[in-house]
């Protein structure tokens, strides 16, 4: 029973991605060059077929309804983006670098005294 409701949300969540994406344009687009390609083999040979399904200047009823689709769900996109664009793009003032704080800190003067004498050239020997 849990593993068949697990299968089943998932079903859910793979079918809401690909409808998110556009899948279903995808989908129905295949269906329509599918049908395209049957309907055009039985009038000419196949190649000529092909050559007419896939070039985009003999578009069947479905596929004009297909793009018609598309343009609708695509234009509130466009106006969203805008929106989106505008709010984002909102002039506001931010401090990149914060107020510089002056701050005395104690000077100490660091200078090591220099040597006198030459260090031995070899090493002494022990006598």
């Amino acid at each position: 029973m849990i593993f068949a409701a697990t299968r089943f949300a998932r079903l859910l969540v793979v079918l809401a991605l690909v409808v998110s994406i556009g899948g279903h344009w995808a989908l129905l687009q295949s269906v329509a060059w599918t049908q395209m390609l049957v309907e055009r083999t039985q009038a000419a040979s196949f190649g000529e077929a092909v050559k007419t399904t896939f070039d985009g200047a003999h578009p069947c009823a479905m596929c004009k309804r297909i793009n018609d689709g598309k343009q609708k769900e695509q234009q509130p996109e466009q106006a969203l983006l805008k929106v989106k664009l505008d709010v984002i793009c909102e002039r506001a003032l931010v401090a990149v670098f914060p107020p510089r704080i002056d701050a005395e800190f104690a000077q100490t003067e660091m200078s090591g005294e220099r040597r006198a004498e030459r260090p031995p050239l070899l090493p002494p020997r022990v006598a």
